[in-house]
């Protein structure tokens, strides 16, 4: 009798199907502690498209699509930081400015004061 497949269920290539939770826990398990990385979503400034990515709670990546260029990276507040890397950092915080409106940065309250670094 055939048994139905599962989302932790893969066929192996004599047709037996396999188990993988514990597989799925030792990769859990290996990943704690790493850094996650979350597109959370596209702002288009002056243009060009930029893509954010979260890194850690609060601590936001700025890549270019146009060349898959890492330009910077921003921290929410307060005080919110910017971090440019190839990019004037004016257009960095319209970058993070547009992110924050735009819903694509997770809501962490008032942004306070600007840091620059």
């Amino acid at each position: 009798m055939l048994q139905p497949l599962t989302a932790t269920t893969v066929l192996k290539p004599r047709g037996a199907l396999v188990d993988h939770s514990a597989r799925e826990r030792e990769t859990e398990q290996e990943l704690e502690g790493t850094t996650m990385q979350t597109v959370k979503g596209m702002v288009q400034v002056f243009g060009t498209t930029y893509r954010v990515v979260r890194m850690t709670p609060g601590s936001y990546e700025v890549v270019r699509i146009l060349d898959d260029e890492r330009v910077g990276s921003f921290r929410l507040g307060p005080p919110m930081e910017l971090r440019a890397q190839g990019i004037e950092m004016d257009l960095l915080r319209k970058i993070a400015k547009a992110a924050v409106q735009q819903a694509k940065t997770t809501w962490i309250g008032p942004l306070g004061p600007l840091v620059i670094t």
